[in-house]
């Protein structure tokens, strides 16, 4: 559930209350997937994109706390976008106790351990399923971890039903919103490049990772609709970066 883009911030970000925001995103990520039942990379961008907006707009992990409606909207706009129809209060309701209960976990990891500590940390949360890992990693913050571990399962059991919604006309081998996934996917590499002013190490790993979509897509027998699609996207978020026109690309790939 780790946006691995959101957590590239990570490596070029050292204030405190922005480093929490990193931590608390795969924590926040789960609690989503667990609400509408959604496991895949999607998530974590969408929880990434949302936290990066909420540092873009000179907020951090205090006002998150204070106020985690601040990313509802954002994460509601982005399921829309990708065909998902969800209930807004249940899912305001969700992130408010999800927020709460990850938060003890981000404040006790931060207070109590060191910065290899926290590499590990980074470490062990990519893994699906991160709390053996954790205590593998000799991180200890029980009992917090139970009490988040409990809500995951209480939401798992009481997951919310879709919202009937109109059903979306396929493209070739693939839906409306499964192409959608990709431009999700290139806006999540643009928002990253932005939270970390464009760092020039990201830019080049930016290229390196949209080269690799493109020559994956290239090297394939019988291409579909749905892979020519994404094909563009790609070539057109390259070509952007290249150019360094990042504002036009952000603007261009939020509104796809």
């Amino acid at each position: 559930m780790q946006d691995k883009k959101f957590h590239e911030i990570a490596r070029h970000t050292k204030e405190p209350p922005f480093v929490k925001l990193v931590f608390i995103q795969p924590f926040l990520a789960m609690a989503l997937a667990e609400h509408t039942g959604i496991y895949n990379g999607n998530i974590g961008h969408i929880v990434g994109n949302a936290l990066s907006d909420i540092a873009e707009d000179g907020k951090h992990y205090e006002h998150l706390k204070q106020n985690p409606d601040l990313i509802v909207d954002m994460i509601q706009l982005q399921l829309e976008k990708l065909g998902y129809r969800y209930d807004k209060d249940k899912l305001r309701e969700m992130m408010r106790t999800a927020v709460e209960k990850a938060g003890k976990i981000v404040d006790k990891l931060y207070n109590k351990y060191q910065e290899d500590h926290l590499k590990a940390l980074r470490t062990a949360l990519k893994a699906d399923n991160p709390f053996p890992v954790l205590k593998q990693a000799g991180i200890d913050i029980e009992p917090e971890l139970e009490e988040f571990r409990q809500f995951l399962a209480e939401i798992s059991g009481k997951r919310v039903e879709k919202k009937s919604a109109p059903s979306l006309p396929t493209s070739g081998s693939g839906t409306l919103a499964e192409l959608g996934e990709a431009s999700l996917e290139v806006f999540s590499i643009l928002r990253a490049l932005k939270f970390i002013s464009y760092n020039g190490e990201a830019v080049n790993n930016a290229i390196r990772e949209l080269e690799e979509k493109i020559d994956e897509i290239t090297g394939l027998e019988e291409p579909s609709s749905q892979d020519v699609y994404r094909l563009g996207l790609y070539y057109l978020a390259l070509d952007y970066v290249r150019k360094g026109k990042f504002e036009k690309a952000e603007r261009v790939f939020r509104n796809l």
